[in-house]
């Protein structure tokens, strides 16, 4: 059973991190990692990558999924993929699936893209890349260089996320990792867990419309942002970076003005992803 003290310890220390990022001055920040060179692939191999490692099948030396809990206020823990569509909109809100700076030809080496808060590649790694030592030299060079270990890096991040949710009893219905829409407050703590990302927050309108990637970003909190883009994925000409998939979002007025445990939206959608680049891949 867990709901274990090695599963709150989990939550312990994400929530511990939080806070120290929240008081930490951004002028303090000195990124981990300079002077990298990243390779940007194409959108079929980003979207290949983001799929294997949703299910935990990028082969070594690759981060892999650790095992996920199931079940709220008791739970077990399940071998389980992350859902795929959740990745994918996650890193085209993080990075718009580049590896390497805005000026680089896919299929080409450039500078890797890097925020001024030391966020790293697609998947907009921060955690562990502000300072040398907060992770193996290696394991930061690889998340800055190798898009396919970044990847890989951000879904056991946000696997993390969805572990340690029970330690703020943040649960969305059963818990169960199978129902995408499950996984609000694990995307709300990609980004950060905090009440900047509260739908109630003030500072975002209400009523607002659903975001579907034509709206200013600034309107909305983070999660809105993820799930929007699942429903109406990016298309460069024209072709849509991965099949819609119409997540619902809970009730706000469930969530509060201090998240726990809400009812879950009725649609469950598994977010898995069939690949709309087959035919790039051979």
């Amino acid at each position: 059973m867990v709901g274990s003290i090695a599963s709150r310890l989990r939550g312990a220390t994400l929530f511990a991190g939080v806070i120290a990022l929240l008081w930490q001055p951004v002028a303090a920040l000195a990124c981990a990692v300079t002077g990298v060179q990243a390779f940007q692939a194409s959108h079929a191999d980003v979207a290949t990558a983001m799929e294997r490692a949703s299910l935990s099948q990028l082969s070594a030396p690759y981060p892999t999924l650790p095992p996920l809990e199931k079940g709220y206020p008791t739970a077990v823990s399940v071998a389980s993929p992350v859902p795929c569509v959740l990745l994918k909109a996650i890193g085209y809100v993080e990075g718009s699936w580049r590896q390497a700076s805005g000026a680089t030809k896919e299929g080409t080496m450039g500078p890797v893209k890097e925020s001024p808060s030391c966020g790293y590649g697609i998947m907009q790694i921060t955690s562990g890349m502000r300072r040398a030592g907060e992770l193996p030299e290696d394991t930061q060079r690889q998340i800055a260089a190798d898009y396919r270990y970044n990847i890989a890096w951000g879904a056991k991040m946000l696997a993390d996320k969805w572990n340690a949710m029970d330690y703020l009893n943040a649960a969305v219905g059963d818990r169960d990792p199978a129902v995408a829409e499950q996984w609000y407050y694990a995307v709300w703590a990609y980004n950060q867990f905090n009440f900047r990302n509260n739908p109630n927050n003030p500072d975002y309108a209400w009523p607002r419309p659903a975001f579907d990637g034509t709206q200013s970003s600034l309107g909305y909190p983070y999660q809105e942002l993820v799930f929007g883009y699942a429903a109406h994925p990016p298309a460069p000409a024209g072709r849509p970076l991965w099949d819609a998939t119409p997540l619902a979002l809970p009730r706000r007025e469930d969530i509060g003005q201090t998240p726990g445990p809400i009812p879950a939206p009725p649609e469950r959608h598994s977010g898995t992803c069939p690949s709309l680049w087959a035919d790039a891949n051979g």
